[in-house]
């Protein structure tokens, strides 16, 4: 039995970057798919042959509605047991990494595209840099998409964990190996 890969975006317009990668994990895991209700939701799991959970997830800081992402994210992984959980998208990922930490998914895998917080400033520059921390704090391992990406995290002490580059994956078989 394949082990399950949940890959978790605050929206599904996200997806997108994962055209060909699914059918490549697919080989090696059960991939399911995890976003917000929106446009092309559906069309993208039915093409990529991948089941598809919806979880409302608001892409602006909302204490209340996060916390409430936070309780569903948490029940759907309790319910469906992932193995590896692939965090994307800077409110997915800290929902996704917190709800699997708390929740003892073996593999808690952030994945950072960009960081919210450059260009901000004050209060909400502090809230957002705290949600990268954080994210970070609770994944088992953390991808940058870029050298300068992750120059960029370093430079900012978000963590002190190391940082992988998309050439550190080595999916050899269904080991558990990253």
């Amino acid at each position: 039995m394949k082990k399950k890969f949940f890959i978790i975006t605050t929206v599904p317009d996200s997806f997108i970057f994962f055209k060909g990668q699914i059918q490549i994990l697919k080989k090696i895991f059960d991939v399911e798919m995890v976003s917000s209700p929106g446009k092309n939701f559906e069309i993208f799991c039915k093409e990529e042959g991948v089941i598809g959970h919806k979880i409302k997830m608001n892409r602006g800081i909302s204490l209340i509605k996060d916390i409430k992402s936070l309780i569903n994210m948490s029940v759907l992984f309790y319910k469906n047991k992932p193995s590896y959980i692939h965090g994307n998208t800077p409110k997915a990922g800290l929902i996704s990494m917190i709800a699997g930490w708390i929740l003892r998914v073996p593999h808690r895998i952030y994945y950072i595209h960009g960081l919210r917080y450059e260009g901000e400033l004050g209060l909400k520059k502090r809230i957002l840099i705290f949600m990268e921390k954080a994210s970070c704090y609770f994944a088992s391992d953390i991808f940058a998409v870029s050298l300068g990406i992750k120059q960029k995290v370093i430079k900012d002490r978000i963590t002190s964990k190391k940082i992988n580059m998309p050439t550190n994956i080595k999916f050899i078989s269904n080991d558990d190996h990253i």
